[in-house]
């Protein structure tokens, strides 16, 4: 993931536009009618759902899943969530240009029994799978730079936070068209003559994804995502065995040398305690088990 990840970085950082988009993307958006994704981050479950969501257009459909009935042991969890896994690995690991391609040209294909917002129109496949693209894209750029999705960016935004409303517009441009809250709070700062606050908005809203951060931006990333998925207590369990799979994915530590599993450890203190997730704590722990 994470030599895709940086890929897409370079190719954001060189072709974003004003808007934080390239200009393929916007003529994708144009053709399949691609719109309204950055209202999916004001609920934090999608955080996960948004990956489930991508199976129509591969073919799968959501029934395909095996239900996720009572777990009443550990091992019940994890078989279930090993085969939920399986299904996903082709919308998860499958970044070929063929697969890119098949996703994003010809005419709008519908997908039966999947409609746009709740009306009696049909989402194409095409538009599905860019929408999905687009709201996992910006979640990781969040995570890469502001230590928090946009996920939990929006959430502390709605509850009053007004830095967390300027780096989630900083991140992704359309939060301002698609979250109501985002409108109302511009609009109630201008009739209160909150000047600085509108000025400082205007500023986020042409502001570079990536104009901050630091050179620990894809740990942060992979932090975030174990966070939003409950796991990263449970990866954190075995210290050593976490920091060497830092340094095997290149995120942390010099390539050739020991991590420094000490400076490592106190990023990580400082991850949990300024940045932890918003997600609701875990019933039942997570296993954590080799696949090789």
């Amino acid at each position: 993931m994470t030599p895709l990840i940086t890929e897409t970085v370079a190719l954001f950082k060189a072709n974003a536009d004003p808007d934080g988009l390239t200009p393929k993307l916007k003529e994708w958006n144009s053709r399949y009618e691609v719109g309204g994704w950055a209202s999916a981050y004001e609920e934090f479950g999608n955080f996960l759902l948004i990956h489930l969501s991508a199976l129509p257009v591969y073919g799968n459909p959501l029934e395909s899943l095996a239900p996720l009935l009572v777990v009443k042991t550990l091992n019940d969890l994890q078989d279930w969530a090993d085969q939920t896994w399986q299904i996903l690995d082709q919308v998860l690991d499958d970044d070929s240009d063929d697969a890119i391609d098949a996703a994003t040209m010809g005419l709008p294909e519908l997908i039966p029994g999947i409609t746009v917002d709740d009306d009696s129109k049909p989402i194409s496949r095409q538009a599905l799978f860019i929408t999905v693209a687009l709201i996992v894209v910006f979640n990781h750029f969040a995570c890469m730079v502001h230590r928090k999705s946009l996920f939990q960016l929006v959430a502390e935004a709605k509850a009053g936070d007004d830095e967390s409303l300027l780096k989630a517009i900083q991140i992704d441009k359309q939060c301002l068209a698609d979250i109501p809250y985002f409108q109302e709070r511009l609009i109630q700062a201008a009739i209160a003559g909150e000047d600085n606050f509108v000025r400082r908005l205007m500023q986020y809203r042409k502001k570079p994804a990536f104009q901050t951060g630091t050179a620990l931006q894809p740990l942060y990333l992979v932090l975030s995502l174990l966070d939003g998925m409950g796991l990263l207590d449970a990866y954190l369990e075995d210290f050593e065995r976490f920091a060497d799979l830092c340094q095997e994915l290149g995120i942390y530590g010099p390539d050739n040398d020991a991590c420094d599993t000490e400076s490592l450890a106190k990023t990580v203190r400082r991850f949990k305690a300024k940045y932890r997730s918003l997600a609701p704590s875990q019933k039942i722990a997570w296993v954590i088990k080799d696949t090789v």
